[in-house]
């Protein structure tokens, strides 16, 4: 996992069958972030009867996927995540901008090869689902973003 590799199919989808199908998920239900990952996957779920009500996909360009991953740093003592651009660290923190590190896999080698397999497994899930997908455009505030995702989840009364 850590070059970026994911986990096998088999695996994956027996331990979200098994999660998903407890009484908790059952009644209160769920929501899965990366999962399913590809068409063979959604069909495994299907066949386990285990279907969700909406698939939300939050779409950016992969130039701002690029800029806002490699700009992540965190701080090893308070655990503290800063971003280069967008919540960068105080300027006159010399300690702390030392000791800031860059996660392994928020490198454009890891982020590069990641994207090239989601991009080739997202059209197979969203045409598997294509009765329940949703696209939100997610390259605009998070503010923004936030209400698009509860109007979606408003329209299939997902509270």
């Amino acid at each position: 996992m850590k070059a970026g590799k994911l986990v096998p199919d088999e695996l994956i989808s027996n331990m979200m069958i098994h999660r998903l199908s407890q009484p908790d998920c059952v009644e209160r239900g769920w929501i899965l972030d990366g999962f399913p990952r590809n068409r063979e996957q959604a069909e495994t779920l299907d066949k386990a009867g285990v279907v969700p009500d909406v698939l939300l996909l939050l779409e950016v360009p992969d130039e701002v996927l690029f800029e806002r991953v490699t700009g992540r740093r965190t701080d090893p003592v308070t655990g503290n995540i800063y971003h280069l651009t967008f919540n960068p660290p105080p300027a006159d923190d010399a300690e702390l901008l030392a000791r800031l590190e860059q996660r392994a896999d928020d490198t454009p080698d890891v982020l590069k090869p990641r994207l090239e397999t989601y991009h080739s497994c997202v059209a197979g899930i969203s045409d598997f689902y294509s009765a329940i997908t949703e696209r939100v455009n997610s390259n605009q505030s998070s503010d923004v973003v936030g209400q698009d995702v509860a109007a979606v989840l408003s329209k299939y009364r997902i509270r």
